[in-house]
Protein backbone atom coordinates (compact mmCIF):
# COMPACT_ATOMS: atom_id res chain seq x y z
CA UNK A 1 0.00 0.00 0.00
CA UNK A 2 1.31 3.71 -0.72
CA UNK A 3 0.24 5.46 2.07
CA UNK A 4 1.77 9.16 3.03
CA UNK A 5 1.28 9.64 6.79
CA UNK A 6 2.60 13.25 6.57
CA UNK A 7 0.24 14.67 3.71
CA UNK A 8 -2.28 16.65 4.67
CA UNK A 9 -5.18 16.98 2.55
CA UNK A 10 -8.56 18.83 2.48
CA UNK A 11 -11.33 16.41 1.86
CA UNK A 12 -12.53 16.72 -1.87
CA UNK A 13 -16.03 17.76 -2.05
CA UNK A 14 -18.29 14.68 -3.29
CA UNK A 15 -19.40 16.10 -7.65
CA UNK A 16 -22.06 14.91 -9.57
CA UNK A 17 -19.56 14.50 -12.11
CA UNK A 18 -18.36 11.43 -9.66
CA UNK A 19 -21.57 9.46 -10.16
CA UNK A 20 -21.46 9.28 -14.07
CA UNK A 21 -22.83 6.48 -15.36
CA UNK A 22 -20.34 4.48 -17.38
CA UNK A 23 -22.29 1.31 -18.89
CA UNK A 24 -26.10 0.84 -19.08
CA UNK A 25 -27.78 -2.25 -20.48
CA UNK A 26 -32.25 -1.73 -20.87
CA UNK A 27 -32.32 -5.55 -21.10
CA UNK A 28 -30.63 -6.20 -18.06
CA UNK A 29 -32.49 -3.70 -16.46
CA UNK A 30 -35.74 -4.94 -18.03
CA UNK A 31 -34.92 -7.97 -17.03
CA UNK A 32 -34.29 -7.03 -13.17
CA UNK A 33 -37.89 -5.29 -13.50
CA UNK A 34 -39.37 -7.88 -14.88
CA UNK A 35 -37.96 -10.56 -11.68
CA UNK A 36 -38.89 -8.13 -9.27
CA UNK A 37 -35.82 -7.24 -8.25
CA UNK A 38 -35.07 -4.11 -6.74
CA UNK A 39 -32.88 -1.72 -7.93
CA UNK A 40 -30.77 1.65 -7.89
CA UNK A 41 -27.91 3.65 -10.64
CA UNK A 42 -28.21 6.36 -8.27
CA UNK A 43 -24.84 7.60 -7.19
CA UNK A 44 -25.27 7.77 -3.56
CA UNK A 45 -26.41 3.99 -3.79
CA UNK A 46 -23.19 3.41 -5.88
CA UNK A 47 -20.68 5.59 -3.92
CA UNK A 48 -21.68 3.50 -0.88
CA UNK A 49 -21.66 0.15 -2.06
CA UNK A 50 -17.34 0.14 -3.87
CA UNK A 51 -15.44 0.19 -0.55
CA UNK A 52 -14.94 -1.40 2.51
CA UNK A 53 -13.85 0.08 6.76
CA UNK A 54 -10.06 -0.39 6.25
CA UNK A 55 -7.75 2.48 5.73
CA UNK A 56 -6.88 2.16 2.26
CA UNK A 57 -10.71 2.27 1.78
CA UNK A 58 -11.10 5.59 3.92
CA UNK A 59 -8.30 7.43 2.28
CA UNK A 60 -9.80 6.41 -1.53
CA UNK A 61 -12.99 8.34 0.07
CA UNK A 62 -11.14 10.81 0.98
CA UNK A 63 -9.42 11.78 -2.27
CA UNK A 64 -12.19 10.53 -4.50
CA UNK A 65 -9.91 8.39 -6.70
CA UNK A 66 -12.31 6.98 -9.28
CA UNK A 67 -9.48 6.53 -12.06
CA UNK A 68 -8.46 4.05 -9.30
CA UNK A 69 -10.90 2.28 -8.33
CA UNK A 70 -14.85 3.14 -10.43
CA UNK A 71 -17.93 2.91 -8.93
CA UNK A 72 -20.33 0.25 -10.08
CA UNK A 73 -22.83 0.99 -12.68
CA UNK A 74 -25.65 -0.56 -11.06
CA UNK A 75 -26.57 -1.77 -7.51
CA UNK A 76 -29.35 -4.63 -7.15
CA UNK A 77 -31.32 -5.72 -3.95
CA UNK A 78 -32.30 -9.67 -4.27
CA UNK A 79 -34.63 -10.36 -1.53
CA UNK A 80 -34.44 -14.21 -1.73
CA UNK A 81 -32.56 -17.17 -3.51
CA UNK A 82 -34.47 -16.85 -6.26
CA UNK A 83 -34.50 -13.45 -7.47
CA UNK A 84 -30.37 -13.88 -6.88
CA UNK A 85 -30.41 -16.91 -9.41
CA UNK A 86 -32.66 -14.84 -12.15
CA UNK A 87 -29.90 -11.71 -11.47
CA UNK A 88 -27.42 -14.11 -12.07
CA UNK A 89 -28.87 -15.66 -14.97
CA UNK A 90 -29.51 -12.32 -16.35
CA UNK A 91 -25.68 -11.11 -15.83
CA UNK A 92 -24.71 -14.53 -17.86
CA UNK A 93 -26.74 -13.61 -20.82
CA UNK A 94 -25.97 -10.07 -21.13
CA UNK A 95 -22.23 -10.30 -20.31
CA UNK A 96 -22.50 -8.01 -16.75
CA UNK A 97 -20.17 -8.29 -14.14
CA UNK A 98 -21.83 -9.00 -10.89
CA UNK A 99 -19.67 -8.57 -7.42
CA UNK A 100 -21.21 -9.74 -4.04
CA UNK A 101 -21.93 -6.79 -1.49
CA UNK A 102 -22.50 -8.97 2.62
CA UNK A 103 -21.46 -6.90 5.67
CA UNK A 104 -20.10 -4.08 3.71
CA UNK A 105 -16.53 -4.58 5.48
CA UNK A 106 -14.91 -5.53 2.39
CA UNK A 107 -11.78 -7.79 4.06
CA UNK A 108 -11.90 -10.03 1.49
CA UNK A 109 -11.25 -7.12 -1.10
CA UNK A 110 -14.39 -8.12 -3.26
CA UNK A 111 -16.21 -4.94 -3.77
CA UNK A 112 -13.26 -3.31 -5.39
CA UNK A 113 -14.42 -2.88 -9.19
CA UNK A 114 -12.23 -4.11 -11.53
CA UNK A 115 -10.27 -0.94 -12.94
CA UNK A 116 -9.81 -1.59 -16.76
CA UNK A 117 -14.17 -3.28 -16.82
CA UNK A 118 -15.51 -2.42 -19.96
CA UNK A 119 -18.88 -4.48 -19.04
CA UNK A 120 -21.21 -3.30 -16.70
CA UNK A 121 -20.55 -3.38 -12.92
CA UNK A 122 -23.56 -4.28 -10.90
CA UNK A 123 -23.55 -5.01 -7.04
CA UNK A 124 -25.52 -7.43 -5.33
CA UNK A 125 -26.23 -6.23 -1.98
CA UNK A 126 -27.51 -9.36 0.25
CA UNK A 127 -29.19 -7.02 2.95
CA UNK A 128 -32.40 -7.33 1.98
CA UNK A 129 -32.62 -10.90 1.95
CA UNK A 130 -34.09 -12.59 5.11
CA UNK A 131 -32.81 -15.80 6.03
CA UNK A 132 -34.29 -18.85 7.91
CA UNK A 133 -31.57 -19.36 10.79
CA UNK A 134 -33.15 -22.44 11.51
CA UNK A 135 -33.43 -23.79 7.86
CA UNK A 136 -30.56 -21.94 6.01
CA UNK A 137 -33.17 -21.03 3.78
CA UNK A 138 -34.24 -17.49 2.23
CA UNK A 139 -38.38 -16.47 1.55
Amino acid sequence: MNFHFTKTTVSSPIHALYYLKLVFFLDFEDGLRGAGVSFSADGHDRLVRCHGHALQDIVHLRELNFKEQPLPDLIVWPSCHEQVVAVVDLAKSNNVVVIPFGGGTSVSWAVQMPKHEERMLVVLDTSQMVMDVYTGMSY
